[in-house]
């Protein structure tokens, strides 16, 4: 009997693992075979001679019009006279934009109302910068007397626990419901990281707003990205695009302040400044030339399926104050939306557009600016910028969806430093390659193959590296992150919320303590027991025995 029952579980166990084998190479063979399709469907094989591109009959051209709406406290004037007039700026051209609220405008109802009256070719979202408001209806612990309201570490997410994002995420998606009766698709804020990303993909979000690059502006180094373009971000990496299924973020994320493909490329803040936003260039001087140059190159590289640009203002802030240049713009977008096929859409319009058309992975995509190049796909991203009759090297990086900390942990940093892992990165290593002088060159990509035909020399680049004529000048040094690290750092933040539940306190001579679990401290005033209540903030700055392990 003992042999027999023995036989039995051995033939069960052996059945499982034979289940097992092939739901594993199903789902491996599927995964395979769509990004075998999405590699030959999605990612067009590329040639460019000399500058000069075969031009795609089925190019497409969109604007997206993104305004980000503050609260008043972060406004140049607190009434809503510049809000409006932005607000007729567009709707009197007949174009769609997006309006992406903060938290603390879903009280004013002066704000509510007025977006609630536009018809639907005005659509809102949420913009997700955190505040004191917000976090304290959320019951976060919000940084009040420590730096203004744009430091890194309080106003994006990533300076809060992967606790606090679900509350904050919760509370802000309840509260927006509670007002329009429906919960935001699309969402914004200067960054937003891969753990909220997911959470956020839960919730439906179907596109997002976030920075361009640029290497040091307003305490940020945002650096790596797909340049300017669309991209479906990873599951760990929100700056990295997605390079397989299972590492995809199913939110179409388009970038504000698209820069100059050449001429941002740089450390300082006139780097940055190069870009659509008419902020930046009447800030470096330039005029309403500047764009139409930069728009002209942009929607010019037509060798790509489509092209997308980004424009938009603060509302009440940058609006107010280059609102004069803003209506230029949009002259100049009503009349592209008249004469030249471009279409404007709304956030989500442009994400339903995208969806459509790419339904697995974002596709690879080129940027040209006379002679100078960037090929970027869901593998590796490049630059060739050409200087003095020689092509250099400026920059190259694989894709690998590497974390940055704030996946697993709060980033109490006060500068947000978020840059991708590069191989060759001019601005911040200084290690450029020269591939040599050649008058006449011709580039051919095809998804993670990219190589140019110089006059005496080929140069291939792939997932190995690069090579010159052959001969590896510099290989993908491809590393594992040790995630086991991260997860018992999370495990630690988790411990001191545990035992941040246990608070105390001395105000006005009276000392507090107890247990904190939720709005109120359950304990003592001295030695009288009892119910204890206090401004939310207040209670978060009560010290307790986790700020030990801090």
């Amino acid at each position: 009997m003992k042999l027999q029952r023995d036989a039995h579980i051995l033939l069960i166990f052996l059945l499982a693992a034979v289940i097992f084998l092939l739901i594993s190479q199903r789902f491996k063979y599927k995964n395979n075979l769509v990004n075998a399709i999405h590699k030959k469907n999605s990612h067009t094989a590329l040639t460019i001679s000399n500058g000069k591109t075969k031009e795609n009959p089925n190019y497409e051209k969109f604007i997206t019009i993104v305004n980000p709406i503050r609260s008043r406290e972060q406004w140049n004037n607190k009434l809503t006279e510049s809000l409006e007039r932005q607000l007729f700026s567009i709707t009197s051209r007949n174009l769609n934009a997006t309006w992406l609220i903060q938290y603390d405008n879903l009280d004013d109802e002066e704000i509510i109302s007025l977006l609630k009256s536009q018809s639907s070719t005005q659509e809102v979202g949420a913009l997700l910068e955190v505040s004191r408001k917000w976090a304290s209806d959320a019951r976060v612990k919000y940084k009040i007397d420590e730096g203004d309201y744009y430091r890194p570490d309080k106003v994006f997410l990533s300076g809060y626990s992967q606790k606090e994002r679900k509350k904050l995420i919760s509370t802000y998606f309840k509260k927006f419901n509670e007002v329009f009766y429906y919960s935001p698709h699309v969402v914004g804020a200067w960054y937003i990281d891969a753990y909220s990303n997911l959470l956020l993909t839960k919730l439906n979000v179907t596109a997002a707003l976030t920075l361009s690059d640029q290497f040091d502006t307003d305490a940020a180094s945002i650096w790596g990205k797909y340049l300017s373009v669309p991209y479906y971000p990873a599951t760990l990496n929100p700056l990295e695009p997605a390079s397989s299924l299972t590492s995809k973020v199913p939110i179409v994320t388009i970038q504000w302040a698209q820069r100059d493909p050449v001429a941002s490329y740089g450390k300082e803040i006139k780097h940055s400044r190069q870009s659509l936003q008419a902020n930046d260039y009447i800030s470096n001087g330039f005029t309403t030339d500047y764009f139409l140059n930069l728009l002209e190159n942009y929607l010019s590289n037509t060798i790509n399926d489509f092209m997308q640009i980004t424009i938009g203002l603060e509302a009440a802030q940058e609006a107010d104050r280059f609102a004069s240049e803003f209506d230029k713009q949009l002259d100049v977008i009503g009349n592209l939306q008249k004469s030249s096929n471009v279409q404007v859409l709304t956030l989500s319009g442009f994400a339903f557009w995208y969806k459509n058309k790419y339904p697995d992975l974002s596709p690879n995509h080129v940027l040209l600016k006379g002679d100078n190049i960037w090929y970027m796909s869901p593998k590796f991203r490049l630059a060739l910028f050409k200087e003095d009759n020689h092509f250099i090297l400026k920059d190259l990086r694989y894709y690998q969806n590497h974390p940055f900390n704030d996946y697993f942990l709060k980033d109490t940093d006060t500068y947000l430093l978020k840059n991708t892992s590069a191989t060759i990165d001019q601005v911040k290593y200084s290690n450029q390659i020269d591939l040599g002088p050649s008058k006449k060159y011709e580039i051919n990509s095809n998804f993670d193959q990219f190589s140019i035909k110089l006059d005496n020399s080929l140069i291939e680049v792939d997932l190995s590296g690069l090579k010159k004529d052959g001969k590896y000048l510099v290989k993908n040094k491809s590393y594992e992150i040790d995630k086991n690290r991260f997860r018992i750092q999370n495990l630690q933040e988790n411990m001191v919320e545990l035992l941040n539940t246990l608070r105390f306190s001395s105000i006005n001579g009276e000392i507090f303590f107890g247990f904190v679990p939720g709005d109120d401290l359950y304990g003592f005033k001295g030695i009288l027991p009892g119910k204890y209540s206090f401004d939310y903030q207040i209670l978060s700055r009560f010290k307790s025995p986790a700020d030990l392990l801090r």
